[in-house]
């Protein structure tokens, strides 16, 4: 049976002995077929919506998690399929299917459960307290998913569910999470995970929340375990990084990619004449690690140029002073600069911030304008009209919508 054919293949890994339990689950908008295997001796009940009843009696012949079922049953297009089970069900697969909902009447020892590639708008998985392995990818319409109840949970697989927004996790035994493609935002807290050893959260960037902050756990145990880690294509900064760069070896240590960042947005604007310290950006990476990080600030005179052109590279005395690496005294007003920021603890990696403003008169300002295409009339402050489009906005504060602004 192939999972091309969109069949819905569900493998009841039971426990041999023949018990008490009747574990159950509901299913909806299921395809056609229906293959099953459970261990030798165990009975189960297929019921669909218009009532048809199938028994199947186990003869233990099925070995491995990819073999064919035993028994495909032909149950014609349906909306409901129920399975019920005299045995505990250790692991279902129940992937390619047209599913819109996965009901649990009592799995109180599945371990395994596989639901990608189904159409779930939400779970309820409060009744699987012993899930270890949850395979979600490509549902596209779930948006939240609690996993409270599941304080076992070692290896959750949410890739390519692209309205998934949020996450809520209750174990510190996680040792896989792949949430690629996914619309994960503000910050993702894994720092009590100790055993993580492969970490995929790529390409959450989408452009009404996106993730700026990755939390990890720097103990020992939590470095030694770390083989792979994909944080590109998100809006983060050197700390949410691991160490993944030997500098005395000159070799990588861990598997990697962390480039491609968004811009990274840290303030949107400073008073002159005013010190700040902006170490908590840069000095450390996720593991507490000194980064050693070169830093340069350039001013912007073209809205999305982050060109690095020596003659708007800001100049330490005339436009600002710095005290010991991270303390800063803006001198000069500037409407909008950016940081460089690069580190030899990772020799592929120059991250810039989004541009921000060095201004005296921030009550004046209402809104700032991040990479957006506003198509209302932009004026200079002398009243002069200057572009209808954000890319034709020249460098400085702009008059739209009657207000004061600065454009990025």
């Amino acid at each position: 049976m192939s999972k091309k054919n969109t069949l819905l293949t569900a493998l009841l890994l039971a426990t041999g002995a023949m018990t008490a339990s009747a574990d159950s689950f509901t299913m909806k908008n299921v395809v056609s077929d229906f293959g099953i295997c459970v261990d030798a001796g165990l009975t189960v009940t297929i019921t669909s919506g218009d009532g048809q009843q199938h028994t199947y009696v186990s003869d233990g012949t099925f070995v491995g998690t990819d073999a064919a079922a035993d028994m495909i049953f032909n149950l014609g297009t349906t909306n409901e399929i129920t399975v019920t089970t005299d045995g505990y069900i250790r692991n279902l697969y129940l992937d390619y299917t047209a599913a819109t909902s996965f009901e649990v009447g009592a799995l109180p020892r599945v371990e395994v459960l596989n639901l990608s590639y189904t159409n779930m708008t939400e779970l309820n998985l409060t009744k699987l307290p012993e899930l270890q392995t949850l395979i979600l990818d490509a549902n596209t319409k779930i948006e939240r998913l609690d996993l409270t109840k599941q304080t076992k949970l070692r290896k959750l697989h949410t890739s390519g569910c692209s309205n998934l927004k949020e996450v809520v996790l209750n174990t510190t035994a996680l040792t896989d999470f792949w949430a690629d493609n996914c619309k994960l935002s503000g910050t993702l807290d894994l720092s009590k995970q100790n055993h993580l050893r492969c970490l995929n959260v790529s390409a959450n960037n989408y452009i009404y929340g996106h993730l700026d902050h990755v939390l990890l756990s720097n103990t020992d145990a939590a470095k030694k375990a770390l083989d792979y880690v994909n944080l590109s294509m998100n809006y983060l900064f050197f700390d949410s990084f691991p160490t993944v760069y030997d500098k005395v070896a000159k070799e990588y240590t861990v598997i990697s990619s962390l480039d491609k960042q968004k811009l990274f947005h840290y303030v949107d604007y400073f008073l002159p004449g005013q010190q700040y310290d902006i170490s908590d950006l840069i000095r450390y990476n996720a593991w507490g690690v000194a980064i050693g990080p070169k830093v340069e600030l350039y001013r912007m005179t073209k809205p999305g140029d982050y060109t690095p052109v020596a003659e708007n590279l800001l100049v330490e005395g005339t436009d600002y002073t710095k005290v010991g690496s991270y303390k800063y005294t803006f001198l000069t007003e500037q409407p909008r600069v950016f940081f460089r920021v690069s580190s030899d603890l990772y020799p592929d990696l120059t991250l810039i911030t989004s541009p921000f403003g060095i201004t005296s008169d921030p009550d004046g300002i209402s809104t700032v304008i991040r990479d957006t295409d506003d198509a209302a009339p932009a004026y200079d402050l002398q009243g002069r009209p200057v572009g209808a489009r954000q890319t034709q906005e020249p460098a400085g504060f702009i008059i739209k919508n009657g207000k004061k602004v600065i454009t990025k």
